[in-house]
């Protein structure tokens, strides 16, 4: 038999790899050795990964290998990369008055376009402090696309969407429209999002009749039922039973059970379950499922480009920048809620969660109604679901079966207790609780947003080579904020006095790193002093103070219960088709 080449070890692969990235690539020399390894082995995702290195790598070069245009852009007079605000600004300010024919297609989702440009220029501190923008946005969510059944809409006489009712809620809280908050219809809202509720999985439909259920419903209902009070027993049970359960064996989650890890699913379900308090208890499963999603996370950020990639074997990508970095930081809340210690910010959505009744908190932990006794109402049969619901349909046949192992007195699989916590477990626990052990390099994410996402003519963008929009604008500057501070909304004091789970890994690199542009002058700043944004509430993606601001307006609103909500919204839908009705005879 032919013998086996020898190993190389991790310097030798670092040093070849090195080699290969300065004579043939546009990889800077501090950076050379971070590229990805194909193991030699080209395949398409290889060869993808390579040319997104390449572009990055033009983008991080020294400050003098640019072109003088795009160097007075993101570069200060000391040649550190700096936040183009007003190029920003201006590109956002344009999305609040009459739209170019180009963004026709977002004529489906205005309560989008309002939440992602007035929460943009929040953060730039660039929003217009006047009564007419509150106004537009307060007339936008209550007149223009709240639907007849209770919920928002895309668009003008549109089908009512939990997404659009999430990014309306968000927008209301963004432009702080008091006026628009406290004149949404609460009872028929309720009422709407209690309608979308998928039989026997603790998921919602996104819209009625055949919309898809996934993490994004429960989070949007979640949201929106918190910001205007109305989580109930009875609207939230199974939630977190169902969050839980959409937990990868990787650690992230996915959209439904038994799917593939994804970012933007992880924050929902990660900040979902942290708003319910539905992670459980510490050594009852709780600490574990952190602890896997910590591991997951410290793994999506890319090894040279500094960004975050949205699932295992994908590019990096702007968004990520807060759906991962915003998770990095739920999960120092979620730790402190398993660890019994104190609210980081009581008056933020944090202390929410924490206030929630205890009858509200194990409603959410309890699997749905799955009753087959005789007499009970019977849900439709599994055959009967729509084609859209093949995961949750696998879901409920799996508790079926789990059911009928525990009545022949078999043990069932989610009887098994949890794997034990080790005392390392506890103390990784303790550091991520305190802010001392964190699954994000701030330093290397801050980077990759000024130097390789801001688009020259204002904008921010997916990655080099891509035009900038109002998604990843909105994004990039949420998870810019979230790389600044910690999960109170306390500026980082020292970028590289937190450790990085990522540091530990050879491939990855160390938050002290020196980079192309030195240090930070700043604590917690990243190039130019400017660069420092204000801090969101990472439970919910809008400027911390706009989230207290808003919770103090709910605590004038009238706390009702499930039954008196659904009675009132009845009552108002008759005194509508009343009013309708009377209008209609008194025109002809």
């Amino acid at each position: 038999l032919k013998s086996a080449p020898a190993r190389e070890t991790g310097g030798a692969v670092r040093r070849r790899m090195a080699d290969a990235a300065s004579k043939e690539r546009p990889i800077p020399a501090a950076l050379a050795h971070l590229v990805a390894d194909d193991e030699g082995v080209s395949s398409r995702t290889s060869r993808e990964q390579e040319r997104c290195e390449n572009s990055c790598g033009i983008m991080l070069m020294p400050p003098e290998r640019y072109a003088a245009a795009i160097r007075d852009v993101i570069f200060d007079s000391k040649d550190r990369a700096m936040l183009a605000r007003e190029q920003h600004a201006e590109y956002l300010l344009e999305s609040l008055g009459t739209m170019p024919s180009s963004y026709a297609g977002y004529g489906a989702s205005l309560p989008w376009v309002a939440y992602w440009t007035t929460h943009s220029l929040d953060l730039l501190q660039a929003l217009p402090d006047d009564s007419d923008i509150r106004h537009k946005v307060g007339r936008l969510v209550t007149e223009t696309v709240q639907a007849a059944s209770g919920g928002l809409c895309g668009g003008p006489g549109q089908e009512a969407h939990l997404a659009a009712t999430y990014a309306g809620s968000l927008a209301l809280m963004a432009s702080g429209s008091r006026a628009g908050f406290l004149s949404l219809n609460r009872p028929r809202l309720y009422k709407w999002m209690y309608g979308l509720k998928a039989p026997r999985t603790g998921s919602l439909v996104v819209h009625q009749p055949d919309g898809e259920a996934d993490a994004r419903a429960v989070y949007s209902v979640v949201i929106a039922a918190t910001l205007h009070g109305l989580l109930t027993p009875e609207l939230v049970r199974g939630f977190s039973w169902f969050l839980q359960a959409c937990q990868t064996h990787e650690g992230g989650f996915s959209g439904e059970p038994h799917g593939e890890g994804h970012g933007a699913y992880t924050y929902c379900s990660a900040a979902g379950l942290t708003l319910l308090r539905g992670w459980g208890s510490l050594h009852g499963g709780g600490g574990v499922r952190l602890l896997r999603l910590f591991r997951w996370l410290s793994r999506r950020q890319m090894q040279m480009e500094g960004g975050f990639q949205g699932r295992t074997h994908k590019l990096v990508d702007g968004c990520y920048s807060w759906w991962h970095g915003g998770t990095c930081r739920v999960i120092q809340v979620a730790a402190r809620q398993l660890l019994g210690m104190s609210p980081l910010r009581p008056a933020a959505f944090e202390g929410a969660a924490r206030a929630l009744p205890d009858e509200v908190v194990q409603s959410a932990l309890q699997p749905p109604p799955l009753d087959t006794s005789a007499g009970a109402a019977q849900p439709p049969p599994l055959s009967a679901l729509p084609a859209i619901y093949e995961t949750s349909r696998r879901l409920v046949a799996s508790r079926e079966r789990t059911a009928g192992a525990a009545a022949a007195g078999e043990h069932p699989l989610a009887a098994q207790s949890p794997p034990a916590l080790s005392a390392l477990d506890l103390a990784q626990l303790k550091a991520i609780a305190e802010g001392r052990l964190s699954a994000l390099n701030s330093v290397a994410l801050q980077q990759y947003v000024l130097r390789c996402c801001q688009q020259q003519e204002g904008g921010l963008r997916d990655k080099p080579g891509v035009r900038a929009d109002l998604y990843h604008s909105c994004y990039c500057l949420s998870g810019l904020s979230a790389a600044q501070h910690d999960a109170a909304g306390d500026r980082l004091r020292d970028c590289s006095a937190v450790s990085s789970a990522a540091s530990s890994d050879a491939a990855c690199r160390s938050p002290a790193e020196p980079l192309p542009e030195g240090g930070d002058e700043v604590p917690g700043v990243f190039g130019s002093p400017s660069n420092g944004l204000p801090p969101v509430d990472v439970l919910c993606n809008v400027r911390l103070d706009r989230s207290e601001q808003c919770l103090v307006w709910r605590a004038t609103l009238p706390r009702a219960s499930h039954d008196a909500l659904m009675a009132a919204a009845t009552h108002d839908a008759a005194s509508v088709a009343h009013d309708a009705w009377a209008a209609r005879v008194a025109s002809t």
